[in-house]
């Protein structure tokens, strides 16, 4: 009961503070594939689509400048690897939940340009040879056609090995795109839109 009663709080204090701030999200497509290394070879594996779909929170610092923080859940994983012995492998999917934290430059208001890190926690089919977390960095660019949609493309590019073995190292590529929203704030207004 402490716990809702905190959270209800604190989603009045944010809603009435935050309003200079502006409110969006995101929902897409993620081309992932991961690259492996066992000892001194690296292979790449094949492609598979998955979805992402989140909501984050700009805030405005100048009218070139500015950072936002993302909450995400996004889908991970690699196509069907064809093994040495015949067998195959996958395609598998990996679902995390990732909090990100982007700074944007704006070389005009409508599009950004963005770079930053993003730690993931896998939330649903643990598989035991895999670890719980995943930390990476993207960059990417985004374009809104009106004040309220835009599309977006980003990479992202995984640093931490997931998989618990000694022997196989596994780190998570993606390629996504989005469909972009977000809502009316003082902050865009401010920004001329």
């Amino acid at each position: 009961m402490k716990k809702t009663c905190f959270g209800l709080i604190l989603l009045s204090i944010l809603s009435v503070k935050t309003y200079a701030q502006t409110f969006g999200g995101r929902v897409g497509a993620n081309i992932a594939s991961q690259v492996w290394n066992t000892g001194s070879e690296s292979y790449t594996t094949p492609t598979v689509t998955a979805m992402h779909v989140g909501a984050n929170l700009n805030m405005g610092e100048t009218d070139r400048l500015s950072t936002q923080i993302e909450l995400t859940y996004s889908e991970f994983g690699f196509g069907k690897v064809d093994t040495d012995n015949g067998e195959s492998v996958g395609p598998l999917k990996i679902k995390y939940l990732k909090i990100g934290c982007a700074i944007k430059l704006h070389p005009v208001k409508d599009l950004n340009i963005h770079i930053g890190p993003e730690i993931g926690f896998q939330i649903i089919g643990h598989r035991t040879y895999l670890t719980s977390g995943d930390f990476g960095a993207f960059a990417g660019i985004e374009k809104f056609f009106t004040p309220n949609i835009g599309i977006g493309a980003r990479y992202y590019y995984g640093f931490s090995d997931i998989n618990e073995d000694p022997e196989l190292k596994q780190k998570n590529r993606a390629l996504q795109f989005s469909l972009l929203f977000r809502f009316n704030s003082q902050q865009l207004a401010g920004l001329g839109f």
